[in-house]
């Protein structure tokens, strides 16, 4: 018997002729036609038939998706950190008004900015690299000149600077050395004694940091806290295992109230 013929649907050829600016995807143009194909008898070959057009359309797809990946160049998953994310971080933490650092003779003023800067950092829950940024953008006049002929040595010596880095070249700089020995002593002795542990932390994180070498690593700063407390919290603690200072601060005070 003769073969039949049947009438294929439209097909869409999809032509990529440039890019649109208002929409900035490329424009298509789109051409119907009607092709006559003769429907051989017999499954083999209305199979392969099928097969060859699912290619032939997976092809054209690919061809136009790397066209328009051509045109519009790579992009960017993620966007990168620009100058003006880190302006507005510092626009943040002057939100906090935090005092500006001139230098001083007075080796309490230089303390107190530094708590301050603790202060606003805790605030923010601020990363290291942040506390640098933000420490030494306050630092004006005499001590921004000193800072800046420190950090060129720091970052010879060491490649980064880091925030108890810096902090102890601040001390170095604005405390006199009789002041951070007198210092390194009261830290050597401080027991908790009539303090809540609450206070007593208070003291303890302000004195470690002239003391730098005898907390330098967590396990020495939890035992020189502990060592510190009234026997009954101590012996309290000594049953159950911290795992690591802020945990141990918190048993403490909880067994404080019991």
């Amino acid at each position: 018997m003769p073969p039949r013929r049947a009438r294929v649907a439209p097909r869409r050829l999809i032509e990529t002729i440039g890019s649109d600016p208002a929409t900035s995807h490329p424009t298509e143009r789109v051409q119907g036609d009607e092709t006559d194909q003769t429907v051989l008898d017999g499954p083999d070959h209305g199979q392969e038939s099928r097969m060859g057009g699912s290619t032939q359309v997976m092809e054209l797809i690919r061809e136009v998706v790397g066209l328009v990946r051509q045109q519009r160049g790579p992009q960017q998953l993620f966007p990168s950190a620009s100058s003006s994310d880190q302006g507005r971080s510092i626009a943040e933490f002057r939100k906090l008004a935090p005092p500006a650092f001139k230098g001083t003779t007075d080796p309490q003023e230089a303390e107190w900015w530094i708590d301050e800067m603790e202060k606003s950092f805790r605030a923010m829950g601020c990363t290291e690299e942040e506390k640098i940024r933000f420490a030494t953008y306050m630092l004006q006049d005499r001590a921004h000149h000193w800072w800046e002929s420190v950090e060129r040595t720091m970052m010879q010596d060491a490649g980064s600077v880091t925030w108890p880095g810096f902090r102890m070249a601040f001390y170095s700089k604005y405390f006199p050395s009789s002041r951070i020995r007198e210092l390194e002593r009261e830290f050597l002795s401080l027991s908790q004694g009539s303090m809540t542990v609450e206070d007593y932390e208070a003291e303890f994180d302000r004195l470690s940091r002239f003391a730098p070498s005898l907390v330098q690593d967590p396990k020495s700063r939890m035992s020189r806290f502990e060592e510190g407390l009234r026997p009954r919290l101590r012996q309290g603690l000594a049953a159950v295992h911290s795992t690591d200072y802020d945990d141990l601060v918190d048993r403490a005070k909880n067994m404080e109230i019991i």
